[in-house]
């Protein structure tokens, strides 16, 4: 991925944040906000596409709080797997797109 971290809107005044990022706040109606970034989430659902499965659709809550779908080239998921968020450089003819690697496993303290 190119980019660490999805973009994200969090407005100044109520806290609330937003995917994607937008200029006003659908809560407070604030135009205040700043760009931040989601580096991490965790997959809530995912469903497999393709015989054999090829890819992985998933819907991840991000550690910001809102929920995306990205597309995994990795079939070995299951729900509650952490992976890092990030953006993968656009084509000419292409708007961004959003992904996510699994964060590797760390092994339990002794």
């Amino acid at each position: 991925m190119s980019q660490q971290g999805l973009p994200m809107w969090q407005c100044v005044q109520c806290g609330r944040t937003r995917f994607p990022p937008r200029e006003l706040c659908p809560r407070c109606g604030t135009e205040r906000g700043r760009l931040v970034r989601a580096r991490y989430g965790d997959v809530v659902e995912y469903t497999h596409l393709g015989q054999p499965a090829d890819a992985v659709l998933a819907s991840i809550r991000t550690e910001l709080g809102p929920i995306v779908i990205a597309r995994l080239n990795y079939p070995d998921v299951h729900n509650g797997h952490e992976v890092e968020l990030g953006t993968a450089q656009p084509g000419p003819h292409s708007p961004a797109r959003y992904g996510y690697v699994p964060v590797p496993e760390q092994d339990e303290p002794a």
